[in-house]
């Protein structure tokens, strides 16, 4: 699970979390990354700022998801660089 941050601001606190687990990220800067591994088989939230966004979908083994969080502070989710999950 990778967040890339293209708000157009630094987010000051992301946490990533799944199945009882949860990831301090900290702070991304704008246009930085930062990157977690999960447990499969649940879904996942984001917290940013004082938003929170769920997936809609369970974690399968070995996922890669990138999380773009965009200027209107909205989540957006891609398979792999440049391409839009499916």
């Amino acid at each position: 699970m990778t967040v890339i941050n293209t708000s157009g601001v630094d987010l000051a606190s992301v946490t990533v979390a799944s199945k009882g687990q949860q990831v301090d990220l900290g702070g991304i800067i704008n246009r930085g990354t930062k990157t977690a591994q999960l447990d499969p088989g649940e879904p996942f939230t984001i917290h940013y700022g004082d938003k929170s966004w769920t997936s809609g979908f369970n974690l399968a083994p070995a996922q890669s998801t990138i999380a773009y969080v965009t200027p209107d502070g909205k989540i957006e989710l891609r398979s792999r660089i440049g391409g839009l999950a499916r």
